[in-house]
């Protein structure tokens, strides 16, 4: 099952632990490898999910986006490619404007997620990112925009100064801080 996770890039997805280690395992112990283990050791290192592994984990993860597939697949944006982030969760995360652009919501919906192996398979999810599909190819509008509690929360962020807009303000570059107050 799928949840929101605002705190994401657009381009990532929270894959839950438990399922990284599943999904990941062959380019992790291959990685392992590389490292100068024996096939035997890396496995039992993966098996066991020591610190090395983890770093082998984050390696392969870091490696080439993952394919996701909502069903049922109805259009080109059933399918889309993500960065995948660990997460401590058992669902799996999405920014909410991936979630409206694949139009999946939080009732239950499922998604299978792949890991492509072959290098045509990871150019090709590469181009398949949410971000390099934001445009309608019909007549180049954007395919989504924020609505609703987004409309808002940014409304109500920047319409009064207090500790929120002081912390906005904190985090952006000078010369784009707010010198009116």
């Amino acid at each position: 099952t799928i949840i929101n996770a605002p705190d994401l890039g657009i381009d990532e997805i929270a894959l839950p632990e438990e399922m990284a280690w599943v999904l990941f395992r062959e380019r992790g112990i291959r990685e392992l490898v590389s490292r100068g283990n024996t096939i035997l050791k890396a496995q039992d290192s993966w098996d066991n999910k020591e610190p090395s592994a983890k770093q082998a984990l984050l390696v392969a993860m870091a490696s080439a986006p993952v394919l996701v597939n909502r069903h049922p697949s109805l259009h080109k944006y059933n399918i889309m490619g993500f960065w995948p982030k660990l997460s401590p969760n058992k669902a799996i995360g999405y920014h909410p404007l991936a979630m409206k652009m694949m139009n999946a919501d939080v009732d239950g919906d499922r998604v299978h997620v792949f890991v492509p192996v072959l290098p045509q398979s990871i150019e090709e999810a590469k181009r398949m990112l949410v971000s390099n599909n934001l445009f309608n190819p019909r007549d180049a509008s954007l395919i989504v925009l924020p609505d609703q509690e987004a409309v808002q929360g940014l409304y109500l962020m920047t319409r009064n100064p207090g500790p929120e807009r002081e912390a906005i303000d904190a985090l952006l570059p000078e010369p784009l801080r707010d010198k009116t107050r």
